[in-house]
């Protein structure tokens, strides 16, 4: 099947035996800056705002939010872009972010101010980097993990991801991440497993946290924080060198 002058990105996702080969060599991973950056954040946002109630679902809010969290050295979206060969367009075919422990911060990290660590043994509240003695400078949290709804395939889903991820695992390696964090529903944990990712549960309680960002969260995306039910997991960086 032959691809015409301005078939749609979409279109073409629909049959993986014509494009996997064809999306791979035409893809890179890059850190997003300008017009990339904007585009990758209002594409979680759209996906965000799913999150609201409806009578309050807003793209502009969740785009706000995603931006003003963004301002910090230590944080950074990576995006996978695929270069169109006939319409030479770039595509967003899935974007994250990842931030590292902000010693400037209270607290380091927005995970540390949205939930609460709880061992269910010793009832102590200490989190894995404090069990492991790693210093918050080398802990990076992993989220906003999103594909393009045009990818329809789920090879195809399975082997992007992969890439990605595979990336920024090395990445954050070379800026001597030692310990990877991320809040993520169960949905989002299946897919990273099937991925490729290896991940290990960590006792938490989701709904705990009393600072105003918690609460403001909570109330502002109810569907991800109360019917989806994130937790908290360890994301192992070595996945894809096993």
């Amino acid at each position: 099947m032959k691809r015409t002058k301005g078939q749609q990105v979409n279109t073409l996702f629909n049959n993986n035996h014509i494009v996997i080969d064809d999306i791979v060599r035409n893809t890179k991973v890059l850190i997003a800056e300008g017009e990339i950056l904007t585009r990758a954040q209002r594409m979680v946002a759209k996906e965000y705002s799913l999150f609201m109630p409806p009578e309050k679902r807003s793209e502009q809010v969740a785009f706000s939010d995603l931006c003003d969290e963004d301002l910090n050295q230590k944080i950074n979206t990576y995006v996978l872009l695929y270069k169109d060969p006939v319409s030479h367009t770039d595509n967003i075919l899935a974007t994250l972010r990842i931030a590292f422990g902000d010693t400037d911060r209270k607290p380091p990290l927005e995970a540390m101010e949205l939930i609460d660590v709880v061992d269910s043994h010793t009832h102590t509240h200490k989190w894995p980097h404090e069990d492991m003695g790693i210093e918050i400078a080398n802990v990076c949290e992993i989220g906003r993990f999103l594909l393009s709804r045009s990818i329809i395939d789920d090879e195809i889903k399975y082997i992007l991801a992969s890439k990605l991820l595979k990336f920024v695992y090395d990445n954050v390696r070379l800026k001597k991440a030692q310990l990877m964090i991320s809040i993520m529903p169960e949905y989002v944990y299946k897919f990273a497993l099937r991925s490729g990712t290896t991940l290990h549960k960590v006792d938490c309680k989701i709904n705990s946290k009393d600072t105003e960002k918690a609460k403001q969260t909570r109330k502002r995306y109810p569907i991800y924080w109360q019917k989806l039910k994130p937790a908290l997991y360890i994301v192992d960086l070595f996945s894809y060198e096993k």
